[in-house]
């Protein structure tokens, strides 16, 4: 019996597409969150703040250039999000202090509360994806997922 990629790659999109809309679905608990803190993300029907949330969360620190490339921005553009979100009190801008024409993004403590409840909601939907799965199912899981993470690093 021969290996059928495209049985795996059809069946591996069609789990991430499956996620990414479990997860979307969960936004509006974000967005209620949000909310209730007294911050109307209205201009974000897509969740492009969110990500942007995310990213910055998930590094602790970018720098311009990192943010304008990983969201296909020009530096103008990102710089009238980036205000936004500043005037917001998600982010701040951090001037290195060794060459004061380097700045970084780091979230405040609010932005950190949105990126901890982001992640918390999407933390549970894959928890409760993956409840379905025997234990013998999770350590195949983590060893494939593992090799998976080996080659893109």
């Amino acid at each position: 019996m021969g290996r059928d990629y495209n049985q795996v790659i059809d069946l591996f999109f069609n789990f991430l597409f499956k996620m990414k809309v479990e997860i979307l679905n969960k936004r509006p608990m974000v967005l209620e969150f949000l909310r209730l803190n007294k911050l109307d993300i209205k201009r974000d029907p897509f969740g492009k703040y969110l990500r942007m949330i995310d990213f910055i969360g998930e590094k602790n620190q970018v720098n311009m250039k990192e943010f304008t490339n990983r969201f296909s921005l020009d530096a103008g553009t990102a710089t009238g999000i980036i205000d936004k979100l500043v005037k917001k009190k998600i982010i701040v801008r951090v001037t290195d202090e060794s060459d004061r024409r380097k700045v970084g993004l780091e979230l405040t403590k609010y932005g950190t509360k949105i990126y901890n409840k982001q992640k918390e909601i999407q933390k549970g939907e894959i928890k409760r994806i993956l409840d379905i799965l025997t234990d013998e199912d999770i350590e195949h899981v983590i060893r494939i997922l593992k090799k998976i993470d080996a080659i893109s690093n």
